[in-house]
């Protein structure tokens, strides 16, 4: 607009200088009585003269109007340059006043052009910022050179910004000096920086805060950066740019480097390193390595170490409580064992306090019954004393069986095999079961049997026969027993209906087990092993290993 205005006002005054040399020339031009006059020859010459000037004058004409229009041009060049430029252009005279401005200048500071001229550049500075805009017009005055700073500008309406200005001193045509002033508006940049200085300022609390060593090295092992807590266990910031052969001893020096290859190559590693401290003590860290992939650059290699020593130093000792619980463990389960040999050994005793009992009482009774039920008068009716004397035959088989069953005397006088051939006969005589008893190995066997050993072996083979004759359905079963320098083993088996025992992993359930968790139990109490083989149809072999040291280990006192 200020170039058009100016375009106008140069059209008008060429208007008017025009009407004036048009009077001008009326008033000067010849009379015909004046022409009249004239020659021929030298009427002829002056228009001759006359249409060279005419011509000459169209020239010009022509010539000034292709410098108006270039001039023109130049003006819209000039506004499109100044008044449209993407910066704002003022020009500030010596008293600080705004001489000039284009229109980017006055949109960023809300006002028109017509407000802004003749207003103090100053009074569009942050008032905080006053000083260091005066300091800025002083050193581009000093120095005659162009000067930037950098500051908060108000805006008309009170709205703040912040802007960069570049001044340059320049003469002004009256003989003063001006400041020539580009503005710009920074706010986008400050604010990104400012984020970014908090997010700068947020990453070092956080780092120099980790309670860990933190650092990043490049693909030479160089460091690059590391946090406060690197410095402490290191002592010095000299670490910057350096490689570990520059920090550390030859041998730990090789292995950091080994490690960051090794964490380059598969994305990440975690290891354990011995670190010296400035103090002079070592400490265990737990690191982790992982690569930082970078766009078009060389990878780096961040780690973050973790101080264990004390975590270890914990484990170690669990480990050793560990052990020490499971000794005492071992210890306690060997005393639960002697206590249930000897809670055995107090049944078997009982037992045998209940079978002398039976034979000592109720068999006297019963054989004094029989005594004098054989001294009744003769006319007694015969059928009654018949019946009499069979029950009292019948209540002394019974208790004489009874005291066989409890606890044979055979077992306690002559030990575990005669005992089991006397069994092998109940168990013919009883279930009509024929048992094929093979001990010949075990006769030649001069180790003797403790007497827990025996009463668990005893009993446990009894409970085997049993299971034959009342589930296998087979009239035969073999007995075999092996004795050598380590182990007494003894085998029952036949070739029954069998059952499914591969699923069981030596744990039966009591109610469909036929006595077999029972068995077990009371083998593993003696230290002792019970393997079965059975599956449907193809009968079942049970074999029950006693190793000696346990036979000699329970032999001794406690």
């Amino acid at each position: 607009m200020h170039a058009m205005d100016e375009h106008d006002h140069s059209e008008s005054t060429l208007r008017r200088q025009a009407e004036a040399e048009e009077d001008l020339r009326q008033r000067m031009a010849p009379s015909m009585e004046l022409l009249d006059a004239i020659p021929l020859a030298n009427a002829q010459r002056m228009l001759h003269e006359l249409r060279v000037h005419q011509i000459e004058l169209e020239m010009q004409n022509e010539q000034l109007r292709q410098s108006l229009e270039e001039l023109d041009a130049a003006r819209a060049r000039y506004f499109n340059f100044y008044d449209l430029a993407p910066v704002g252009y003022v020009t500030v005279n010596e008293a600080g006043l705004i001489v000039e401005a284009n229109l980017t200048s006055t949109n960023l500071l809300g006002v028109t052009r017509e407000t802004l001229l003749g207003q103090p550049f100053s009074r569009f500075v942050l008032k905080t910022d006053t000083d260091d805009f005066y300091l800025h017009c002083k050193q581009a005055l000093e120095t005659g050179e162009p000067h930037a700073c950098e500051l908060r500008m108000v805006r008309h309406d009170g709205t703040q910004f912040w802007a960069r200005l570049e001044a340059v001193v320049v003469q002004e045509a009256a003989g003063g000096l001006a400041y020539n002033v580009v503005m710009s508006d920074i706010s986008a940049r400050k604010q990104a920086e400012l984020a970014l200085a908090e997010s700068e300022d947020r990453f070092r609390l956080f780092m120099d805060n980790l309670p860990a060593a933190a650092f990043i090295t490049g693909e030479d092992s160089a460091m690059q950066y590391a946090n406060r807590y690197v410095e402490k266990v290191l002592g010095t910031r000299a670490w910057l740019g350096k490689t570990p052969a520059e920090l550390f001893s030859p041998e730990f020096s090789a292995r950091v480097v080994a490690s960051d290859r090794r964490a380059l190559e598969a994305g990440k590693l975690v290891t354990e390193e011995q670190v010296l401290h400035r103090d002079g003590q070592s400490r265990l860290y737990e690191v982790h390595r992982f690569r930082i992939a970078r766009q078009g650059k060389p990878f780096l290699l961040g780690a973050v170490g973790l101080d264990i020593t004390e975590r270890k130093q914990a484990e170690d000792q669990l480990k050793k409580l560990t052990a020490t619980l499971e000794d005492r463990v071992d210890k306690r389960t060997q005393q639960l064992r002697r206590i249930s040999a000897q809670l055995t050994m107090t049944e078997e005793r009982e037992r045998r306090f209940l079978a002398e009992d039976l034979h000592d009482n109720l068999h006297q009774y019963l054989f004094a019954i029989k005594l004098r039920l054989g001294l009744l008068r003769p006319d007694s009716p015969q059928s009654s004393f018949d019946q009499i004397m069979e029950m009292v035959a019948q209540a002394d088989h019974a208790a004489r069986t009874i005291t066989q069953q409890l606890s044979p005397p055979i077992l306690h006088t002559l030990g575990l095999v005669p005992a089991l051939e006397w069994l092998v006969g109940e168990k013919q005589r009883l279930f009509g079961l024929t048992v094929h008893f093979n001990h010949d190995a075990c006769l030649k066997c001069s180790r003797p049997f403790t007497e827990e050993v025996q009463a668990s072996l005893f009993r446990s083979v009894r409970e085997l026969l049993v299971n034959v004759a009342r589930h296998a359905g087979v009239s035969e079963a073999r007995l075999s027993c092996a004795c050598d320098n380590a182990l007494t083993r003894l085998v029952v088996s036949d070739n029954g209906c069998g059952f499914d025992a591969a699923g069981t992993d030596g744990v039966w359930p009591v109610q469909d087990s036929f006595g077999l968790a029972h068995i077990y139990e009371r083998i593993v109490a003696i230290d002792g092993t019970m393997d079965i083989v059975s599956s449907f149809g193809n009968g079942t072999t049970v074999t029950l290993t006693i190793p000696h040291s346990v036979i000699t280990k329970e032999s001794q006192p406690s």
